[in-house]
Parts: C-alpha cells; sequence; structure tokens
C-alpha cells in the first residue's frame, strides 16, 4: 500500500493531538464510532479519513482543519498571500471520491477558512457541522445540498449547479452530493475557521 507524505504528516499531527488530550485510541473510537484501528491506520498515515469522521476527531481534540495544517510557510515571504491550486495544501483525501485543498497559508491565523474541494461522480461530503457561517461557489458541475437545522428540524433541499453560489449557517447539519457522472468542484469560504 502507497503512503501519501501527506497523510503521513497529518496522521502524525491527528496522534500528537490525540496524545495531548490524554485518550487511547478505543476513547476516541468510541467517541466518533469507528475502529481504535481505523485510528491508528490514520495517524500512522496508511489510510485516509472521511471529512465526517475528521471533523468529529478535531472537535473531540479541541483542533480546526487549520491547526491540522500549519503549513509553515514562513520560508517564503514574497509568496505569502498567493495559493495556486496545483500547489494548494492537501488537507486530505477523503476516501477516493472527495478531496480538500486549502486556498490561503497558515489558516490557523485567519478570520476565513477558504477551501477548494472536488467531488468524483456519485460522491457525498457531509453531513457536516461546525459553528459560523459559510458561503460556497460552485465552479463545475451540479450538487444536490441538503441543510437541516437541528434545532428547529427544518430541512432545505436544493440543486445548485455551475456559478450558483450558497450561504448557510453551518452549524447547520449540511450535505453535498454530486449526483452525476461527472466531477463537480467548488470553492468553499467559512467564518471563524473552526472547521
Amino acid at each position: 500500500m502507497a503512503v501519501s507524505i501527506d497523510n503521513v504528516l497529518i496522521g502524525k499531527r491527528i496522534k500528537d493531538f490525540r496524545l495531548e488530550k490524554n485518550l487511547t485510541l478505543a476513547e476516541a473510537a468510541e467517541t466518533i464510532k469507528c475502529s481504535p484501528s481505523l485510528i491508528s491506520l490514520v495517524e500512522n498515515g496508511r489510510c485516509g479519513i472521511s471529512l465526517t469522521k475528521l471533523q468529529k476527531l478535531l472537535f473531540l481534540y479541541g483542533k480546526t482543519m487549520g491547526d491540522l495544517v500549519k503549513d509553515g510557510n514562513d520560508e517564503d515571504e514574497s509568496n505569502k498571500h498567493v495559493v495556486n491550486l496545483a500547489n494548494a495544501q492537501h488537507v486530505t483525501k477523503y476516501g477516493d471520491d472527495v478531496e480538500m485543498l486549502l486556498l490561503a497559508h497558515d489558516i490557523h491565523l485567519k478570520m476565513l477558512e477558504p477551501a477548494f474541494f472536488r467531488l468524483l461522480p456519485k460522491a457525498t461530503l457531509g453531513p457536516l457541522s461546525h459553528i459560523g457561517e459559510e458561503f460556497i461557489f460552485v465552479l463545475e458541475g451540479t450538487l444536490e445540498a441538503r441543510i437541516e437545522n437541528t434545532e428547529t428540524g427544518e430541512i432545505s433541499e436544493y440543486t445548485i449547479q455551475q456559478y450558483d453560489s450558497m450561504y448557510y449557517e453551518s452549524s447547520c447539519l449540511h450535505t453535498f452530493h454530486n449526483p452525476t457522472d461527472k466531477p463537480a468542484s467548488f470553492i468553499g469560504v467559512g467564518t471563524p475557521p473552526s472547521f
């Protein structure tokens, strides 16, 4: 099995976060409802983890995505404001069908959390929930979006297509599904960085 450098670095940080909280693999796994062996594989860079499970782990550890991917981009001050998508920080691939890349350096120091998401055909991202507000802009393809207010039970469903945008409270459960046979991608910006 090939091991991605990104998976190894992210796995090490996830393990460090768990150890900072003095949690065992079993305790962390029980909280996010998975097996201890899955968390061990993730921590050792042997596999990715779903975005939903990663979000739950980070919440358990009191961390955000920005904490996970601190990029230490101090070596080239001339490019501290520019991120090219080809060189964007991969958070990780979530399975083989969802990818997230960060669109700013040092996210943990920012007020906004901009990211690029790519969903392969039939892929689903979510359900996710975190504090704040979120904006998305569809670059290509079609997405089915579901927003659920867990306090009121209200559910809203939308079909959003290329060049459509959407703004919602990210504390609501939000899920995006690519129902087509073509890839879909979107830019997502959340505030505050809590994901």
